[in-house]
């Protein structure tokens, strides 16, 4: 068991990103599963939403709260694929079976706790005086679209720019204390708020290789937005803006999806090292195939 984390170099962030393409090039089929399951319900949510918006509503937040075991069973197949096996298909299930699940989803108390924080900050920052007038200029805006540059300029932009770049701030602190607590809770033994611990640790430990990954993400996540702005609208011709843009929403959670947890299994890796043992994953697998 390894909770002493390593220090790396800076251009470790750019192999992490490295690492989680030639991961998915290697073996596609099990995490594209994994992605689409969760694609799948997000396109679900979003049509009931049209019909039933509560009920459309509650079934995106119950996919948000299970997001935790989605990036866990891409971190269990990359995993397995670094041992020189190829991933199952059973991914999913195999999280199950860890008996990890309540600790898996305890990590998504920073970003709770970030939300909430900021709910309070808009709140305070903003005022209740300029909220409500935000919304009738919302609404003015959406009945008289023409009239959208002079209404824009009654928003208290000032105030919503300090409230947005706080916020930031605190996402990007509750992302530290998470990063790496999946892979740590799963191969690692530890509990979560142990897991969360060691990943801020590590985090901060190796600030540079975290920022430069993070700026080498974003600038993939932009191509491959583009990319998909070109498919989606050669989609609308065809088949409309509406199916346009459910189309190009499932296709990019069924690639940014695995490249998360891929990429997390690989920073994970070079910053707290491979436990040469892991009896939750073991156990985990044997239920599902005999070994010699």
């Amino acid at each position: 068991m390894n909770n002493q984390s390593n220090k790396v170099p800076a251009s470790s962030g750019a192999q992490w990103i490295l690492d989680g393409f030639a991961a998915f090039r290697a073996a596609p089929g099990p995490y594209l599963l994994v992605a689409g399951t969760y694609a799948a319900g997000v396109l679900v949510a979003t049509l009931l939403m049209k019909g039933s918006p509560v009920f459309g509503m509650l079934v995106l937040l119950v996919l948000t709260l299970m997001q935790p075991i989605f990036v866990a069973a891409l971190v269990l197949g990359a995993h397995e694929a670094d041992a020189g096996q190829r991933p199952g298909m059973d991914l999913l299930p195999r999280v199950h079976a860890t008996g990890k699940m309540s600790q898996l989803l305890l990590t998504l108390l920073p970003q709770i706790t970030a939300g909430l924080i900021s709910g309070f900050l808009l709140y305070f920052m903003v005022g209740s005086q300029n909220l409500s007038h935000t919304i009738e200029v919302l609404e003015a805006i959406q009945n008289n679209p023409q009239a959208q540059t002079e209404l824009m300029k009654e928003l208290p932009l000032a105030e919503f720019g300090r409230w947005a770049l706080l916020s930031l701030v605190l996402g990007l602190i509750a992302a530290m204390f998470t990063f790496l607590a999946i892979p740590q809770i799963l191969f690692n033994g530890r509990r979560s708020m142990d897991a969360m611990r060691d990943s801020f640790r590590g985090v901060t430990g190796n600030l540079t290789a975290v920022i430069l990954g993070f700026i080498f993400f974003v600038i993939t996540v932009l191509a491959i937005l583009v990319a998909f702005m070109i498919v989606s609208g050669l989609i609308s011709v065809v088949a409309g803006r509406g199916a346009a843009d459910l189309i190009g929403s499932f296709l990019q959670i069924l690639v940014l999806l695995p490249l998360q947890g891929l990429i997390t299994y690989a920073a994970w890796k070079s910053i707290f090292g491979n436990a040469s043992n892991t009896p939750a994953i073991d156990s985990a697998r044997s239920s599902n195939q005999f070994e010699a």
